[in-house]
Parts: structure tokens; C-alpha cells; sequence
């Protein structure tokens, strides 16, 4: 769930750092937001892609994560449970 707004879910988000590629910014992010490591099944061919209003949203695909996995955000003030 979001932190500001409890009543939504959505996808995790963030700002690729200098020297950083787009897939190291979201394994990176998945990790801070959901406590999920997904280094070893997020690849850089596999994802979806799609201009909103002029800014770039790209979804990677992440297979075979076990149904039984405890999300939980690795950042303080990231998201409420």
C-alpha cells in the first residue's frame, strides 16, 4: 500500500541514480519497498513499456516468486502495511 495513501496499491517507483541502468534501479527499489530481491529474476529484455503524459513507465517482468513470499519494506516511511 502507499504510504500517503492507505486505501491504494501500486507498483514500486523510483529515481535512477548516476551510472545506474533502469533494471539496477528497480531491483533496487523492490528491495528498499517490498523487501524483495528479484536480482535473479528480473532480466533487461523482459518488461513492459508505455509513455503517460510524457513520462516513461517501464514494468519489468518477474517470474516464479513464490506465492508464500512476506513482503516487507527494507526503508523507513517507504509503505504501510
Amino acid at each position: 500500500r502507499g504510504f500517503y495513501n492507505s486505501d491504494s496499491w501500486g507498483f514500486t517507483k523510483g529515481k535512477v541514480q548516476e551510472n545506474e541502468s533502469q533494471l539496477k534501479c528497480a531491483i533496487r527499489e523492490v528491495m528498499e519497498e517490498v523487501g524483495f530481491d528479484m536480482k535473479d529474476r528480473a532480466f533487461d529484455d523482459q518488461y513492459l513499456e508505455r509513455d503517460l503524459n510524457g513520462q516513461l513507465i517501464r514494468l519489468y517482468i518477474v517470474k516464479q516468486v513464490p506465492l508464500d513470499t512476506k513482503f516487507a519494506p527494507k526503508t523507513k516511511n517507504e509503505i504501510k502495511v
